[in-house]
């Protein structure tokens, strides 16, 4: 269920949202895709691919709308992984300054041939080294700390 503006200003407000991160590596890890946010929060920053979980929605569901609406394809549930669960504080929204947004966030990792990956490289769409991204500060700060925390190389 898509919310309008008014009721989703109120529930950023008052309560936390349940997000989904996909992260898309290159199968070795060594590459990962990430996009430039141009919305707040995180604009400017190069970030995972993710969305929300809509009421009454599955997670499975989720996934596959996101991984469909951010890079225009629905990847098989098997080859995506739960990694972890991370928090994110933002001290803006979508809505501006007086609101911040509190995100608890379901991280998922999926590798694909880096053929694949490469394909989806445009304007916003960025391949980037992992061991690079990792103090990269155009990359996100969430995004990093899952890096660092997660991948080893």
């Amino acid at each position: 269920m898509f919310l309008n503006s008014r009721d989703f200003k109120k529930i950023i407000k008052f309560s936390p949202l349940v997000g989904i991160d996909l992260f898309v590596f290159s199968k070795n890890k060594k590459y990962i895709l990430l996009e430039k946010r141009i919305n707040k929060p995180a604009k400017n920053y190069f970030f995972n691919f993710g969305g929300r979980l809509q009421k009454n929605e599955k997670i499975k569901m989720a996934i596959k709308r996101i991984s469909k609406r951010e890079i225009d394809k629905s990847f098989l549930l098997k080859k995506i992984k739960f990694i972890d669960y991370n928090e994110h504080f933002y001290k803006n929204s979508f809505f501006g300054k007086s609101i911040n947004t509190h995100y608890v966030v379901l991280i998922f990792f999926l590798n694909i041939n880096y053929n694949a990956l490469k394909k989806y490289e445009n304007k916003l769409l960025s391949i980037l080294e992992v061991s690079k991204a990792k103090t990269n500060l155009k990359v996100h700060k969430y995004v990093r700390e899952v890096l660092i925390k997660n991948i080893k190389n």
